[in-house]
C-alpha cells in the first residue's frame, strides 16, 4: 500500500522543466564536496535561493573535516529545502541510507530533482504533510510508514 501511495505522489511531481516554466527554479549552482562536483537547482521561493548559504557550507565543511572517516548508516534530513545537505552527505557517505523530508511541496519536488541531477537515486525524499509520515529508527535503519 505504501508503494502505491509513493507512486501516486511521484506521478504528480513536476519536472525540472515544468518548474522552470512556472518560474519556480531560478538558478543552478555548482558545489564541490566530498571529491564530487555537485550541482543544485535553486528556487527563489525557497531558502538559499542564490547560492549554497554560508551556514550550510560551514556545516558541511565541519562534517567533512571531522567525520568523514566515521561509518554512517543513516542520515535523516528534516526540513531538507532544496536537498543540499542530504545530497552532499550522500556523496560523503555513499553507503548510508539517506532520507530527506520537508513539509513544503516545492521543497520536496526540488529535492527530488536535485537528487536525480546528482545521481543520488537511492535517496528517499518524502513530504511529511501530504503523507501519513511515521519514521521509525531501529538499530540505524530508518523505516517509513
Amino acid at each position: 500500500m505504501a508503494a502505491s501511495r509513493d507512486m501516486r505522489s511521484r506521478r504528480r511531481l513536476l519536472s525540472g522543466e515544468q518548474l522552470h516554466a512556472y518560474g519556480l527554479l531560478n538558478k543552478r549552482v555548482v558545489f564541490p564536496y566530498a571529491g564530487r562536483r555537485l550541482s543544485f537547482l535553486l528556487s527563489q521561493s525557497l531558502f538559499s535561493s542564490d547560492d549554497v548559504d554560508i551556514g550550510t557550507k560551514a556545516l558541511l565543511t565541519a562534517i567533512a573535516e571531522r567525520l568523514s572517516d566515521v561509518r554512517v548508516k543513516t542520515v535523516l534530513d528534516l526540513g531538507c529545502g532544496s536537498g543540499i545537505i542530504g545530497i552532499a552527505l550522500s556523496a560523503l557517505w555513499p553507503e548510508a541510507q539517506v532520507v530527506m523530508s520537508d513539509r513544503d511541496a516545492l521543497s520536496v519536488a526540488v529535492s527530488r530533482i536535485n537528487a536525480l541531477e546528482n545521481n543520488a537515486t537511492e535517496i528517499k525524499v518524502i513530504g511529511c504533510l501530504s503523507e501519513n509520515l511515521i519514521v521509525f529508527i531501529n538499530q540505524g535503519k530508518v523505516t517509513i510508514e
